[in-house]
């Protein structure tokens, strides 16, 4: 394989030859996160990062809480799916299951704006 300076055409074919021609295009690239629930992939400016705050689903804004965090859409058929299928607990290694009342209450707040 011969040398090829970053930004020019890759030697190499394939997904890492396109996010090194995406990357120069776009400046900065959007971290991915996937849905808890639906189990698709969006930009983490499209999700909520949820975590375990002293036993109840609390919603990080920023994303610099601390431990494990979940991602899900701020869509309501999301957060009910993700806790009817116990996705949460299972994502964030929590033991037994996180009281859910906060980021409802979170998530209608956010849907009435």
């Amino acid at each position: 394989m011969k040398y090829v300076p970053f930004g020019e055409e890759s030697a190499r074919s394939g997904r890492h030859a396109v996010s090194a021609r995406h990357r120069q295009e776009a400046g900065k690239m959007d971290a991915v996160r996937t849905c808890v629930a639906c189990r698709k992939r969006a930009p983490r400016t499209e999700l909520l990062r949820v975590v375990v705050h002293e036993g109840r689903l609390c919603v990080d804004d920023r994303a610099v809480l601390p431990g494990r965090g979940a991602w899900v859409h701020p869509l309501a058929q999301c957060l009910d799916q993700a806790v009817k299928r116990g996705a949460f607990p299972r994502a964030l290694r929590a033991s037994g299951k996180p009281d859910a009342g906060p980021l409802e209450n979170r998530l209608k707040t956010l849907m009435d704006n």
